[in-house]
């Protein structure tokens, strides 16, 4: 695939006194932002965005974006359930935009107290799963880690499905950035591919 256009993202302090917003907001939020924002509607587009986000995203980059995205993926078809994930005091809401050419995965950040402070646009990338893992050998479930001084930290839990007695335990934290909890990079998936 062509060069994919630069990165636009922006994380911002999380306030002390940010009211937490419902999921369902963020997802109606992000279905509203990229509706106006594909339109060309940057008005409607900017109102989401935190004071950061709206210096950062011009109107003029914003066509920009739009421009470059037509040029190499072509007309915007469709577009893919959204998926909310909470992270590091952030809630980000994905979801696949299907160009003729291609998809793009597109990504909106929003602080807890439901202002955008973050796009990210990358080619969509299939869940996959390598062909050599056992998948009913194991169970999956959400998790969150928590202390009274730290915020929680989110993960999935992978055990066996059916364990005979003890077994070890292993937990695997994702480095800086927005990565996602497999440590997707490209079409690897270092945190999955270990399962």
């Amino acid at each position: 695939m062509h060069r994919l256009l630069p990165l636009v993202l922006l994380l911002a302090a999380l306030p002390a006194t940010a009211q937490p917003v419902p999921a369902d907001t963020f997802r109606a939020r992000a279905v509203r932002l990229l509706a106006a924002f594909f339109s060309g509607d940057d008005a409607a587009a900017s109102v989401h965005f935190d004071e950061a986000m709206r210096a950062a995203l011009t109107a003029e980059q914003s066509a920009a974006i739009r421009q470059q995205l037509g040029a190499q993926m072509g007309p915007l078809v469709g577009r893919g359930v959204q998926r909310l994930v909470e992270e590091g005091g952030y809630c980000r809401v994905h979801t696949w935009h299907n160009f003729a050419r291609t998809s793009l995965d597109v990504h909106v950040f929003f602080h807890a107290h439901g202002r955008v402070s973050g796009l990210f646009f990358r080619p969509a990338l299939p869940e996959t799963t390598v062909p050599y893992a056992d998948t009913s050998a194991f169970r999956e479930r959400p998790f969150r880690l928590t202390r009274p001084d730290a915020p929680g930290l989110d993960g999935t839990l992978a055990v066996p499905a059916r364990p005979t007695g003890l077994v070890p335990m292993v937990l695997l934290v994702h480095g800086s950035g927005p990565p996602d909890r497999d440590g997707t990079v490209g079409g690897t998936k270092a945190f999955r591919d270990l399962r």
